[in-house]
Parts: structure tokens; sequence; C-alpha cells
């Protein structure tokens, strides 16, 4: 997404926690000739992002990885960066999760926490409750859509919720 927005002509910012994602990244950049930042980080620490700094933050399919107390925080960084009346958009995988999940997989449906053996490493919360989370956190919901993900295959919904400031 970094990369496509380049090519917009806006001048982006990309972080990960990966290394290896963000090396992978910028050799990408240069060789489309894009102007990009990549950042190997914590997306949960916007520490080197002035306040008001950012007209938009796209959530790149990470929210759903983000566990506990610590999806308030993510909120929070992203309004704090945000220009009054930022754009905040949101790409989330969403409940249910039926059957077709691999067997390797436990979905718990009280915590909404998905687990690899005993380690949880997904929070799918519905629709609604995603929108509330948002709602809740201070954004302005401007649209939303949900969809089944059929490719994935693996019985999750999928969601993406447009906000501001």
């Amino acid at each position: 997404m970094t990369m496509w927005l380049a090519t917009q002509g806006f001048e982006t910012f990309g972080i990960d926690i990966s290394p290896t994602a963000i090396e992978w990244a910028k050799r990408n950049a240069e060789v489309a000739g894009l102007r990009c930042e990549f950042t190997n980080g914590d997306i949960l620490d916007y520490s080197n992002y002035p306040s008001d700094a950012v007209d938009m933050v796209l959530d790149g399919n990470v929210l759903h990885c983000i566990i506990g107390d610590d999806r308030a925080k993510l909120f929070q960084n992203v309004r704090r960066v945000l220009r009054t009346g930022g754009y905040f958009l949101v790409r989330s995988v969403l409940s249910p999760v039926d059957d077709k999940l691999p067997s390797q997989y436990r979905f718990d449906p009280t915590s909404l926490l998905l687990f690899h053996e005993d380690v949880a490493y997904r929070y799918i919360p519905t629709f609604e409750m995603l929108k509330s989370e948002v709602s809740d956190a201070g954004f302005n919901i401007l649209g939303s859509e949900l969809a089944y993900d059929l490719a994935v295959g693996r019985g999750f919904q999928y969601g993406m919720i447009e906000a501001s400031t």
C-alpha cells in the first residue's frame, strides 16, 4: 500500500516489525524508482512521528494482530499523529470463524482470540464490535464494508472501516 500511494504522488512512510520485510520493501521501492520511507519498528510506538503530522494512516491488515490494551494504545497513537480531519483506514480480519480453519488453530468465541497451540496471536472481533471500538477511540466513522473473505478459505470475515479525526 505504501508503494502504491507513492505512485499516486503521496509522501509515504511504512512501518513493520520485521527487518526482513523492511529491507524487501526498500529494495522494491528502489527498483520501482519510488521515494518511500520504510522504518523497522513497532506500530505501537509512534514516538518518531510528531503530533498532527500526517493526513492519513492506513492499517495494512495489522489491527487484528494487536491484542488487549495495546489496541487502545494503537488508536491513541494514530489519533495523535493525524492532523485534524485526518483519514484512518482500517482493514481487518473479523469473526465469525468457521470450520474451514485448519485444526492447529483454535478460536475462543468468548475472548475472540485466535490461538496457535497455546499462544494467542490474533484478536478477531465482530464487525459491529470493531466499528464500536474505532468510534469509542474518538474517530468519526465515514464508511464501512463487510465481506466474507473467500480467498483465504479459512472462514474469516473481512472488514474495512473509513474514519476521520
